[in-house]
């Protein structure tokens, strides 16, 4: 059984807007960093034992919905996203567009909001080194 994935109308309205608007090989460096980046975190997940439910790709970016993981478990399979989109950066020589795509993407990634994976971080680090009081007035700040 495959892993189930959504993407919306209005999504595929704005990636259709997205291609028309930009040069195509820049479209194509992008779409590449982001699949790079979610295989990397999918990767880590089957690596760590973890099984994934599903994918979702919108507007907003791409969620990857797995079962349940121990919070050392999550923070591995977190930071695997973004070190592997920054990784891209070894391919500037033959690549730049996605180097400076997969740059890019690795950097804002890591910006402690919730919803990217930087967010994520500092939850995880938040709930291993703290109390879970302490923890959530972290995450809340």
């Amino acid at each position: 059984m495959g892993l189930p994935a959504e993407i919306s109308g209005p999504d595929c309205l704005l990636l259709a807007l997205v291609c028309l608007a930009l040069p195509w090989q820049w479209v194509l460096a992008a779409a590449g960093a982001a699949v790079f980046h979610e295989l990397c975190h999918v990767l880590a997940v089957l690596a760590l034992g973890g099984s994934l439910r599903g994918l979702r790709i919108g507007a907003k970016g791409a969620v990857l919905r797995a079962f349940a993981m121990e919070p050392g478990q999550i923070l591995i399979s977190t930071l695997a996203g973004p070190l592997g989109s920054l990784s891209l950066v070894w391919l500037a020589g033959r690549l730049p567009r996605l180097a400076f795509c997969g740059l890019a993407q690795g950097l804002y990634n890591l910006l402690p909001l919730p919803g990217l994976d930087g967010g994520q971080l500092l939850s995880c680090g938040a709930h291993l080194l703290l109390s879970p009081s302490w923890a959530e007035r972290v995450c809340d700040w």
